[in-house]
């Protein structure tokens, strides 16, 4: 984490749905079988908070909107748990699906597909991302995606991976809570996939 990180406040170990805005005043763990869908609101992360998806775990974003209040700062992410040497099931990995006009602002890094920790060493990637119709709105990083291959369960052959971004866009404005010496963009960019 980039600064003292809260402490876990909200667990989540079954099926969970949020339909009315929720303000976090830590971070959000998501728990091997648990899911969690927020749907149609919005969730108030604190500064570096973090949405950690374990193993088996599910984070459902569906016309929601997840973002932080707290002036020229950012919360950390959606975090997601991988195995490097499993294939990728909802089992096996992580799993964040985020669609239908969702929106994921001030991040420090939107999504990631490895975790839990800080650690590029590639042994935690594999998690699954789907976005279709989402929106990356102000993040310092929208998507930290580390090499994985995911591989047939029967062959052991390569497979394709499980995660894909689809009529997604990608916006970097004024309101961007960062400044010049840590995004060197000063200026509105919009990327759609």
């Amino acid at each position: 984490a980039h600064g003292d990180e809260p402490p876990i406040t909200d667990t989540i170990t079954g099926y969970t749905n949020w339909y009315t805005d929720h303000y976090i005043t830590g971070g959000i763990y998501i728990k091997n079988g648990g899911q969690l869908t927020i749907s149609g609101c919005t969730v108030h992360m604190p500064k570096d908070g973090r949405i950690y998806v374990e193993i088996g775990g599910h984070l459902i974003v569906d016309g929601a909107t997840i973002t932080n209040d707290c002036a020229q700062c950012f919360w950390e992410g959606i975090v997601l748990q991988g195995n490097a040497s499993a294939p990728q099931s909802a089992s096996t990995q992580g799993w964040a699906t985020i669609k239908n006009g969702s929106i994921i602002e001030h991040a420090r890094t939107a999504v990631r597909n490895y975790g839990p920790d800080d650690d590029t060493t590639m042994v935690e990637t594999g998690g699954i991302i789907q976005a279709n119709g989402a929106y990356f709105i102000d993040d310092h990083v929208c998507v930290d995606f580390q090499p994985y291959t995911n591989t047939n369960v029967i062959s052991g052959l390569p497979c394709p991976d499980l995660s894909y971004f689809q009529f997604c866009t990608f916006l970097l404005d004024s309101n961007y809570k960062g400044d010049a010496m840590n995004y060197p963009m000063n200026r509105s960019e919009e990327h759609t996939s």
